[in-house]
């Protein structure tokens, strides 16, 4: 497969290129966070439970006191612990040839919480670990399910992150930053939110089953209302109200609601109900009243065609 191809060639630029040949740390998501030291023979060492709450000296002492050479993670990404992962392993790589190369969700170079204020720890997370990184490869959630046959809502990264790193600029990430805040703060002022208006399912002519939390390759409503099993949803007033509901979610600003990472868990909350929808909402009509300029536009256009698998 074409994930794990690309993995065995950071592997292979590592492991030769840099000339070195020693232990590797592979720390395996699993219900007990797994931690496994193996050599480059794929030979055992040792099996390590809650690897966050070890010190560094503890597992440099497995490596008799040296610093890792490579560090393979797959981290829980629940309560975005691959991020607090990210930063132990960095400080347990060596400076001069390590390099750490694990797979997660790229949520803390571009979300909600790369700038909110409330969050500065992942925002400096942002400006202080973008040197690092030394590659990304991107998939997105279709991708990532079709290869490793699971069935995650949002997309993920590889990374290949070391000190010797050509690095990125978390600058190039200010754009989204400042579209993500305005568009958040018009849907505070101007709007209520889905889950306001939510009713227990209903076999009724009007009612729309609307989903709770998207998940990045599914919407919170579906033409085909069979295919949404969700408990809750909104019950409108005539077939014409209804319709134009379901059609606005097929609208460029509600695709980029659903493609970006920015929205919380249950993020119903914190979706527009758009108020009327005796008449069709447009792209144009939309972009109007969140005051989008056409320069934000090609970049809304151009993060769909990206990141979501409805181009």
């Amino acid at each position: 497969m074409f994930v794990f191809y690309s993995l065995k060639i950071l592997l292979f630029s590592c492991l030769v290129f840099n000339n070195q040949a020693g232990f590797i740390l592979h720390i395996k998501d699993t219900e007990n966070t797994i931690l496994n030291i193996e050599d480059v023979d794929g030979n055992s060492y040792y099996d390590v439970n809650d690897f966050l709450d070890m010190k560094n000296k503890e597992i440099l002492d497995m490596n008799d006191n040296k610093k890792w050479d490579i560090v393979l993670m797959n981290p829980p990404y629940d309560k975005n612990l691959h991020i607090k992962f990210m930063k132990k392993c960095l400080d347990i790589i060596d400076e001069n040839y390590g390099n750490l190369i694990y797979i997660g969700p790229d949520n803390w170079l571009i979300n909600k919480y790369a700038y909110a204020e409330k969050s500065n720890i992942k925002n400096k997370t942002r400006d202080k670990y973008c040197k690092y990184i030394d590659s990304i490869e991107t998939f997105t959630a279709d991708e990532f399910n079709q290869y490793f046959s699971t069935s995650n809502w949002f997309g993920v990264s590889i990374f290949k992150m070391n000190y010797n790193a050509k690095g990125i600029d978390p600058k190039q990430f200010e754009s989204n930053d400042k579209l993500i805040k305005k568009i958040i703060q018009i849907i505070q002022e101007k709007f209520t939110s889905l889950r306001s208006h939510f009713t227990k399912r209903s076999n009724e002519k009007y009612f729309v089953p609307v989903r709770r939390t998207n998940h990045g390759y599914l919407n919170w409503v579906e033409k085909d209302q069979s295919k949404n099993k969700a408990k809750d949803g909104i019950l409108f007033n005539s077939e014409n109200e209804m319709n134009n509901f379901i059609d606005s979610f097929d609208t460029w600003l509600y695709k980029f609601l659903n493609c970006t990472d920015w929205l919380g868990s249950e993020n119903s909350a914190d979706v527009p109900y758009l108020n009327d929808y005796s008449e069709k909402w447009t792209n144009e009509k939309l972009y109007k009243i969140f005051n989008i300029s056409k320069d934000e536009q090609k970049f809304i256009e151009n993060e769909i065609k990206k990141k979501n698998p409805w181009k």
